[in-house]
């Protein structure tokens, strides 16, 4: 019933020292992540999951490109799965992000997914289309909450389903500090099931 979770980044951004006529990119490395997930209620016949996670955001990135922030940071959220018929599901995360450093600012946030899995067979490959809405707020009078809408699609590698893919883009429906259309994806392994070269 519990999980222990790595996050590892990295990023492309126009280069922050380029001249303002030139597009140059950059890249590197993102802040990582060392978290513990425990599910405190699950309902396989209902399809129902509640966990808790507890996260620590390290400081590996380099924040003068933007890849990263200037400390360590703490995060705790609460998750709900559940299943809808047809395989559909809803996900929802709610939670707090705490900065150990002098110049972060706590911030609460919330993200909600809808998607639909389809498989090919029993156990075969599995394609999972979803938009997600996330909102983020930082825990000071006046201050704006910033929403985004993440259309996005999870696919998994291999016929065990314990390497997922995620391809998805990240739209800004509110304005803060010049935020644009942004690519994302990741590579999801789950040990617990077999190495990355197992279940093709």
């Amino acid at each position: 019933r519990s999980q222990l979770e790595v996050k590892l980044s990295y990023g492309w951004a126009p280069d922050p020292d380029a001249p303002a006529d030139v597009t140059d990119w950059v890249s590197g490395l993102g802040d990582a992540v060392v978290g513990v997930k425990h599910a405190l209620y699950h309902d396989s016949e209902a399809g129902r999951i509640f966990s808790l996670v507890g996260e620590v955001i390290l400081p590996t990135g380099d924040e003068a490109r933007g890849f990263g922030a200037p400390g360590t940071a703490l995060e705790g959220f609460a998750t709900l799965g559940h299943l809808l018929p047809s395989d559909a599901f809803l996900q929802a995360q709610a939670g707090v992000e705490v900065p150990l450093y002098d110049a972060g600012s706590e911030e609460a946030f919330g993200r909600v997914s809808l998607g639909r899995t389809y498989t090919e067979g029993d156990w075969g490959r599995s394609w999972s289309p979803m938009v997600e809405f996330q909102a983020k707020r930082e825990l000071e009078t006046g201050a704006e909450t910033v929403v985004d809408l993440i259309p996005q699609i999870q696919l998994s590698l291999n016929t065990r389903q314990h390497v997922l893919a995620n391809v998805g883009v990240l739209i800004p429906t509110t304005e803060r500090d010049g935020r644009s259309v942004r690519l994302l994806a990741y590579v999801l392994l789950d040990w617990f099931d077999g190495g990355f070269f197992e279940g093709w």
